[in-house]
């Protein structure tokens, strides 16, 4: 850490810096001075001593050893204190070895400590090898721990690029169709006459055609009185487009109508009586033919004029007059549609006037038994009001 401190220290000076960037406090002139005075030549000097001091330990070391091999033995002094001599001499070995030891036990923890310096210091400049052989064995890890949960990805990206090019492949065949069905579309212009001819016979007159655009285009242009029409149609002028249209195509395409179940949905929205009439007319003579023709209406001049023509088919089982009975549940306030047969009320009379005031007075007589109804009696009463004033 010290090598560390002392670069970041000299770094610091040389960019003239105010800030540390390691701690983010201010980095003042006295800071500074504690700073140098802290990391200054002592670490040298400490591996110095100690490798001074572990040199100085073997040297008496081996003095000792040199020491205690040269003590004159007892035969080579002669005199009356040989035997004080004797003794003197077993001191001098026993402290010569003992100190040899001493030494020895010195210079073994010095020499360790002299290597754990050095060690750091190799590690310190290694640094940047130790850390890329960290990150190494790290990726290495992560790499063994999402092999199975990347090879279940593969085979997922697999899956979806197999997919995905089903899906290429998919778009590719709609469009082709797309262009085939515009081509068609184009090829109907001489349908244009009969369409033109099914809206005349639809609204009575022949004011509003229809043309098919010029070649290389879709659709069809619309026309009021031969004049190309650039503001909004009426509500029943797009009813009776779409209805004329739809009776075109029920056996375009090699289509037979005798084969077919058509569901007309209360075709004569928004118009007169006397479109409706000729709506009616149309309709019954284009699709009398079907194999099954179920047509839904709201409005009692429509129905009438159907249930005079099915009325007879459905006495002789081959049609079915059906009505849709709506209630409420007060209590829960949901709503329910039933499919009932046609209310006698309604089945008998062209005015739905009959039915509504049975219904209004079963309420006055019995609220009980008609609370479904409730929601329908404002309603109810209004169509009686109106039927009534009328009359």
């Amino acid at each position: 850490m010290l090598g560390w401190a002392s670069e970041g220290l000299e770094y610091h000076q040389q960019n003239k810096l105010d800030t540390c960037l390691f701690c983010g406090n201010e980095l003042t002139k006295n800071r500074v001075r504690d700073l140098k005075s802290a990391l200054n030549s002592k670490f040298d000097e400490i591996i110095l001593e100690i490798a001074d001091q572990v040199e100085a330990a073997g040297l008496v070391g081996e003095n000792l050893k040199d020491l205690q091999l040269n003590i004159p033995s007892k035969g080579d002094f002669v005199g009356a204190n040989s035997e004080a001599f004797g003794s003197i001499r077993k001191i001098a070995e026993s402290s010569c070895s003992a100190g040899s030891k001493l030494a020895t036990q010195i210079s073994s923890p010095l020499q360790k400590k002299e290597r754990r310096l050095n060690r750091h210091n190799t590690e310190q400049d290694a640094f940047s090898q130790n850390q890329a052989s960290a990150k190494a064995k790290l990726r290495d890890h992560f790499l063994a721990k999402g092999h199975d949960r990347y090879g279940e990805l593969a085979n997922v990206s697999e899956s979806e690029k197999t997919v995905h090019q089903k899906m290429i492949e998919q778009t590719d065949s709609l469009e082709a169709q797309i262009t085939e069905l515009r081509q068609n579309l184009r090829k109907h212009g001489p349908a244009a006459k009969r369409i033109n001819e099914i809206i005349a016979a639809y609204l009575g007159h022949n004011s509003l055609q229809i043309e098919p655009i010029n070649e290389g285009e879709d659709g069809y242009s619309i026309f009021r009185n031969g004049k190309f029409i650039t503001g909004p149609l009426s509500e029943g002028e797009k009813t009776a487009i779409a209805i004329c249209y739809f009776l075109s195509t029920t056996e375009a395409e090699g289509r037979r109508l005798k084969d077919l179940i058509v569901v007309v949905d209360d075709p004569i929205s928004s118009l007169d009586t006397r479109a409706l009439n000729y709506a009616f007319n149309l309709i019954r003579g284009a699709l009398a033919g079907a194999a099954q023709l179920i047509v839904l209406t709201h409005n009692i001049h429509f129905m009438s004029e159907t249930k005079k023509w099915l009325k007879t088919k459905a006495e002789k089982g081959e049609a079915a007059l059906l009505f849709l009975d709506a209630t409420v549940d007060v209590q829960k306030g949901t709503r329910h549609t039933n499919i009932i047969e046609l209310p006698k009320l309604i089945r008998e009379y062209e005015s739905e006037y009959h039915y509504v005031f049975r219904l209004i007075l079963g309420f006055r007589d019995t609220p009980s038994d008609y609370e479904n109804y409730f929601y329908l009696m404002p309603n109810a009463l209004r169509k009686v009001l109106d039927i009534f004033f009328c009359f």
